[in-house]
């Protein structure tokens, strides 16, 4: 199916439905000034100024030529307007005192009501427009789910044939002499087809998915609600009040519509009445003018604008499942291992929909207070306005269809996987390890493009032009972001922002290299080469490792693949058998993963930083880093740590006293207000740790105050063997003559600091500051920071 084309027959829907509003408006703009110059017209009047007008207003939004004539011919609202146009010529003369009584009962009304047709159209106009943006998502997610099926199954396809391949080659004794590693070769050629059909199953299973979102949500579309815009009736009891003329239209009343055919019918009535009061001569007219205006029929007229763009508004195909090549399956493959990954799946769906649900609920209530106040203004219009009451309503029954549009896409995957026999799994997420600190994932830069209110735990709110940084991809029509402006964290609709900026390889890595460096730093081995399992797996395949719940796993080698649904080769510690096992049914595979030896490239994946270019070195334990600026770096070795610590007044105020430190393992550059620059070895007091993001801390230290990234700082606590507790504020401690031993290297930022070395002892003079201390060295006394010393 052609997505591009079913968009600009989805465009062009709202495309008629403005001209066919404009052209109704334009109508009622020339109605009302037609009767304000009632009193004044002529007969050249009528057939010159306002036959032009009347003309014009005729041809808004029906075409030219044939097109025209013909649309004029079946639409009674053209028609009627028509034929009185052409019996006011013959009333110029009969005017007389009608002028006031018609300027009161019809000319305000109709241009109160002008004004409230124009906003209710912008509006319900908006609303179709949102909702496309809704389903052209969907239609994205499928397109770029087809093409990923399409090039995993061109991919297993090929993986296939080389392993066929390499199969069918001889087989003679004197070969297995010659080439004795062909069997590592064939096997690893094996291993690669299983991986790639394993991708193809996910690639699939995405597709499919994909297609029940879309066809579920497009058939809600055209089903239920492009129809309800325009077409279908709404039960209302309202009675509003214009001046001296009362209608209801408890069955007509329209989102785009509003009260126009009823409004129009009404004051023409109205009009023809008053012809007939003051102008009895003219009886002929007046009847042929009624004639036309009985004629007026939203029903008929709606039929006949929908025939004439009957191409537009037909429902379109459904989108079928289109079999890649070498690929003969054609539904949702649930086995031992994609019911992890489909489980997680469906757990999150589940919680979005439990999430959504009560947001439904609520405005579905808030619709029936709003329904139960236009009955009290109705009944009492002293107390207000029926129609702000009716305003109300409609955006509250806008907002209640999109919910419902949200919600289809997710129940329809919901159905799908629960009748694939798919049981919901919570996430797995990544063992908790002190070694490897994962910065939040930065994928990219946003802008919010409509304003938008959080409702839900777990949102956040956005206004229109605040600059964004993207945390998670989107899903389900949700995109998880950092609004840079209220600093807030979390889920925003998808069609409410517009990337700006997709994150860079470079970039991308530095919280990553920083993860990976402390974890070198801290000794990580051992453990970190372990995995445990979630869940029991029975091998399926030759070469496979079985295991159950709870038992560890040391991971041998893992492919270059740093992926949930990677493959790797790990050896089972509690039989000692090796073989492959799915990533996805372990935790801990992050912080494997971490310390492997293209971690930047793997981190990169997993964890991202804002702002800097930082690259890992071979060198284990040194990260260097280069400024677009110019050549400084900074290198930070096993036991000692190079860089300064500005002694600012913040640093040492008496407020800071008792507040936990950190360390500065890498330098780190302010990309934005709020944020602080640090540098290699600075100590910084930590002054609020619930910043909205756990990977992002508020502190003071020699750049001023702001927040930094955890990623790049080490607790004092971590790093020091002995954490010294000082006094109480307001306790002295000026006991002099005590030694202390250097536990890092230091170098003074201003000549009233000493410089030492990891391992040197120093003389303390002066306690009575908790942060700062004075103390001799080689003859040289001046202050130095308590943390990095351990009292002998």
């Amino acid at each position: 199916m052609d997505l591009k084309k079913l968009q600009v027959a989805q465009k062009g829907q709202v495309g008629k439905l403005q001209l066919k509003s404009d052209a109704e408006l334009e109508l009622l703009e020339n109605l009302n000034s037609y009767m304000r110059s009632l009193e004044k017209l002529s007969k050249t009047f009528a057939t010159k100024k306002l036959k032009k007008s009347g003309g014009a207003s005729l041809s808004q939004g029906v075409g030219s030529g044939e097109d025209a004539e013909s649309e004029r011919n079946v639409r009674a609202t053209y028609v009627a307007f028509s034929t009185l146009i052409a019996e006011s010529d013959k009333q110029a003369r009969s005017r007389g005192q009608m002028s006031e009584q018609i300027v009161a009962d019809i000319a305000d009304i109709v241009k109160e009501f002008h004004k409230e047709k124009a906003a209710g159209s912008k509006r319900h106009l908006e609303f179709a427009t949102k909702y496309q943006q809704e389903l052209w998502a969907a239609y994205d997610e499928l397109d770029k789910a087809k093409h990923a099926y399409d090039k995993a199954g061109k991919e297993a396809e090929s993986s296939k044939k080389k392993y066929d391949d390499a199969m069918k080659k001889p087989n003679s004794t004197f070969m297995k002499l010659v080439t004795r590693d062909s069997e590592e070769r064939v096997e690893k050629l094996r291993a690669k087809w299983k991986a790639a059909a394993r991708r193809l199953t996910d690639a699939r299973n995405d597709y499919l998915l994909a297609l029940e979102s879309v066809n579920t949500l497009q058939n809600l579309y055209y089903k239920e609600d492009l129809p309800k815009l325009m077409l279908v009736k709404l039960n209302t009891n309202l009675d509003i009040q214009y001046t001296q003329i009362s209608y209801s239209p408890s069955s007509d009343l329209k989102k785009m519509d509003g009260h126009y055919y009823t409004l129009l019918v009404t004051l023409l009535n109205k009009y023809s009445d008053m012809e007939s009061d003051f102008a009895q001569s003219l009886t002929a007219s007046l009847q042929n003018i009624r004639f036309s205006v009985q004629r007026v029929d939203r029903t008929t007229d709606a039929d006949a604008f929908m025939k004439e763009n009957a191409a537009l508004f037909k429902d379109p195909e459904t989108f079928p499942f289109e079999k890649s090549s070498g690929d003969d399956t054609d539904h949702l493959t649930v086995d031992e291992v994609t019911k992890v990954s489909l489980g997680q799946r469906l757990a999150r769906l589940i919680a979005r929909d439990e999430e959504l649900a009560p947001s439904l609920v609520q405005k579905e209530r808030e619709l029936a207070g709003v329904q139960h106040l236009t009955d009290v203004y109705n009944a009492q219009p002293a107390f207000g306005q029926a129609s702000t009451a009716v305003e109300q309503r409609q955006e509250i029954e806008s907002s209640i269809d999109l919910l419902k549009a949200m919600r289809s896409r997710i129940l329809a995957q919901i159905q799908l996987l629960k009748s694939a026999g798919v049981q919901p799994m919570a996430p797995v997420q990544p063992a908790a390890n002190s070694s490897v600190i994962a910065a939040t994932p930065n994928k990219g830069k946003a802008v919010a493009i409509y304003n938008y209110d959080a409702k839900l735990e777990g949102e956040t709110s956005v206004k229109e032009g605040d600059s964004l940084a993207i945390l998670e991809d989107e899903a389900d029509g949700w995109t998880k972001v950092r609004n840079m402006v209220s600093q807030g964290t979390g889920y925003v609709p998808a069609d409410y922002i517009k990337i700006t900026e997709q994150a860079s390889n470079t970039s991308s890595t530095a919280a990553a290299a920083a993860a990976a460096a402390g974890a070198a730093g801290a000794g990580g081995g051992g453990g970190a080469k372990e995995v445990q399992a979630l869940y029991d797996y029975k091998a399926t395949d030759e070469g496979e490792l079985s295991f159950k719940a709870g038992d560890m796993i040391e991971v041998l080698e893992t492919n270059g693949e740093h992926t949930e649904d990677a493959w790797w080769q790990g050896r089972l510690v509690r039989t000692n058998q090796t073989g492959a096992f799915p990533v996805v049914f372990t935790q801990g595979w992050q912080n494997v993963a971490a310390g492997s030896t293209n971690a930047p490239e793997t981190l990169g994946r997993l964890a991202a930083a804002r702002g800097g270019s930082v690259t890992l070195s071979p060198t284990r334990g040194s990260l260097s880093r280069s400024a677009s600026t110019g050549g400084a770096s900074s290198t930070m070795g096993r036991g000692s740590v190079v860089g300064s610590l500005g002694r600012s007044s913040t640093v040492r105020s008496v407020a800071n006293v008792g507040l936990p430190k950190v360390k500065a393992l890498y330098d780190y550059d302010a990309t934005c207000e709020g944020e602080l620059t640090i540098r290699v070895g600075e100590i910084i007091t930590v002054t609020n740790k619930n910043t909205g993001s756990e990977e992002w801390w508020e502190g003071e230290g020699a750049g001023g105050k702001g927040q930094f990234p955890v990623a790049f700082i080490q607790t004092i606590e971590d790093a020091s063997p002995t954490k010294l507790t000082p006094a109480p504020f307001g306790i002295s401690q000026k006991s002099s003559g005590f030694q202390v031993k250097a536990l890092y290297d230091y170098t003074g930022a201003s000549s009233d600091e000493l410089t030492f070395r990891a391992g040197d002892t120093i003389r303390v003079t002066n306690s009575s500051d908790p942060d700062w201390w004075d103390g001799e060295l080689g003859g040289k006394t001046g202050a130095l920071p308590s943390n990095y010393v351990q009292r002998l």
